[in-house]
């Protein structure tokens, strides 16, 4: 931070008394600009003035404060959290005069919209939406003349981060700009770069803009993410050109995301993400590669969620889609990029109802994209999901979207009978049991938590040919908590009940109450009576040798006390 900078945040102090800020403005205003106090790059003098302004705006000096805003002049035209401050001072035409013009971004476009990833930023020196600005807001607008000018302003500043606490407003952000976005057809400026700004505003709050995916898509036209990727950060290009890039790239990313929300069409991404695997061949390797990493988990993670929550004869397009998209990033250059294609391409068909599906694609690629795809599904779908674990899938709010989606996984039988004669599985001994432990495993990275499993597992139809496999996996898991035995039994009882009629499921259900009752149940005599009827045959080999263990110790016992 420069000497400028550190001035600056001085002066907009509150604790700093109107008193105490005009004896610093007198003092500080008799002094020339120190050429050195803004860096290299900065323009010093522009730096100066205002710190001078944000004192006079404290100090309540009108006149200073008009003096300060000319002398200022196109250096501080654009300035937003600067005209809020002066609204907030009571300087009214100050304020108005330093809106953007129409063909002009306000600065600092890419602090207020852009992706924490993509630009660092002091998010903790940006004007929040407070009571005081709800309250203001309207008498504020008045003083803007022309009413597209006033729409564009309405909509930034209701596009701030509500304020916590007793200074937070009544009418949260979500509100504020749903109720923007429904006046957007009527006042929407035609102007490009307002209307454009309008529309970052709009999108900054989840998915409130999805109504306007239209006007998402009209504003980006045909620019893709390569043509972008030459003046991203590019000290040669005028900060215009790099602005009007940055807004043009967040604009592309709405509109990926809203076409995703609104119809589960995922045609834009696609674009786009072919845009960026052509560029990382070319001469702009570097950035288009470290962007497909950035955003790919991102989108396919709200594609794959998007699929689970469409009725089931429309999943099929989207989960084309996701296959197009495995298809890039298995020609890709990066490990993570594969784990990924993996994920998507076998929890999208699973999603869709048709795990065949992927077989038919897998068939269909060319010999380097199957080698990265067989490199990195040798193991279970578990540690590829957790490429997947992003907030689209993970939040909160998605818990029944996400669960649906694992219990599409488990339902599909040809994505299960795949998994259990993958490699790992073949190498060590896999049984159904083994393979769900891996899903619950949020606490290490997974995508999915044991109460998913558990919720997934409820939805499984009562003919499924494994239903009684999945319902021992959830004794399972509730005998790890703290649940009374009787509830611990109660959940065995339904899984043998559903196994019923099918030996093999039987014995499985059986083995496993004899582990709890041999264990933490300390029922032993319970267990070995049933251990006694168990058919050693139908159980994998972990299983058996427990439950061989367990009668060896017994015998043995009932030996010694003859």
């Amino acid at each position: 931070m420069n000497s400028s900078d550190c001035l600056k945040r001085f002066s907009q102090l509150k604790a700093l008394a109107p008193g105490d800020a005009a004896r610093v403005l007198d003092v500080l205003g008799a002094l020339p600009p120190n050429p050195n106090q803004g860096g290299g790059s900065t323009d010093a003098a522009l730096q100066f003035n205002r710190m001078l302004l944000a004192l006079a705006i404290r100090a309540g000096n009108a006149e200073e404060v008009t003096r300060l805003v000319r002398v200022g002049g196109d250096g501080l035209r654009g300035n937003l959290d600067l005209a809020i401050q002066l609204w907030q001072g009571k300087h009214d035409q100050a304020a108005v005069s330093l809106i953007a013009r129409p063909g002009e971004y306000h600065q600092g476009i890419r602090e207020w919209f852009a992706p924490a990833s993509a630009y660092s930023s002091n998010k903790e020196d940006r004007v929040l939406f407070t009571r005081e600005i709800e309250t203001g807001l309207a008498g504020w607008l008045t003083m803007i003349a022309e009413p597209a000018q006033r729409f564009r302003i309405e909509c930034l500043i209701s596009s701030l981060t509500d304020a916590v606490g007793d200074p937070a407003p009544q009418r949260l952000r979500r509100a504020r700009l749903a109720a923007l976005v429904e006046r957007f057809p009527a006042e929407a400026p035609k102007a490009r770069v307002s209307r454009n700004e309008i529309l970052l505003a709009l999108g900054s709050e989840g998915t409130a803009a999805v109504p306007l995916t239209n006007e998402y898509v009209a504003a980006i036209g045909k620019q893709t993410f390569a043509q972008l990727l030459p003046l991203r950060d590019n000290s040669s290009v005028k900060s215009a050109e790099r602005d009007d890039a940055l807004v043009t790239e967040i604009l592309i990313r709405r509109a990926m995301q809203f076409a995703l929300e609104e119809s589960g069409d995922a045609s834009l991404w696609i674009q786009q993400m072919e845009s960026m695997h052509t560029a990382a061949i070319g001469n702009q390797e570097s950035r288009a590669t470290s962007m497909l990493r950035e955003m790919a988990p991102w989108y396919s993670a709200l594609l794959l969620r998007r699929i689970v929550e469409l009725p089931v004869d429309q999943r099929v397009q989207p989960a084309r889609q996701a296959l197009a998209a495995a298809r890039i990033l298995l020609d890709a250059k990066q490990y993570d990029n594969y784990d990924l294609a993996v994920a998507l391409a076998v929890t999208s068909q699973a999603a869709a109802g048709d795990g065949t599906a992927l077989d038919r694609w897998l068939d269909g690629l060319p010999p380097n994209m199957r080698a990265n795809y067989a490199a990195r599904a040798k193991g279970h779908i578990g540690y590829q999901l957790r490429a997947l674990k992003q907030p689209p899938l993970c939040g909160k709010e998605y818990d029944t979207s996400r669960r649906a989606l694992l219990a599409a996984i488990l339902m599909d039988t040809t994505t299960m009978e795949r998994q259990m004669a993958s490699e790992e599985a073949q190498k060590y001994a896999w049984d159904i049991q083994v393979y769900l432990l891996v899903f619950g495993n949020a606490q290490n990275g997974g995508l999915f938590t044991d109460d998913d499993l558990i919720a997934a597992i409820d939805m499984i139809p009562a003919n499924h040919p494994n239903r009684a496999e999945f319902l021992v996996k959830k004794a399972t898991l509730i005998e790890a908590r703290d649940a009374t035995p009787e509830e611990i039994l109660t959940a065995y009882d339904i899984a043998e009940a559903a196994a019923s009629g099918k030996a093999k499921s039987v014995n499985v259900v059986r083995s496993y109450r004899v582990r709890y009752l041999a264990g933490k149940g300390r029922r032993m005599d319970e267990a070995v009576a049933i251990a006694k009827t168990i058919d050693l045959d139908h159980l994998g080999q972990k299983q058996k040798s427990q439950i061989q263990a367990l009668l060896q110790r017994t015998a043995a016992r009932e030996n010694k006390e003859k």
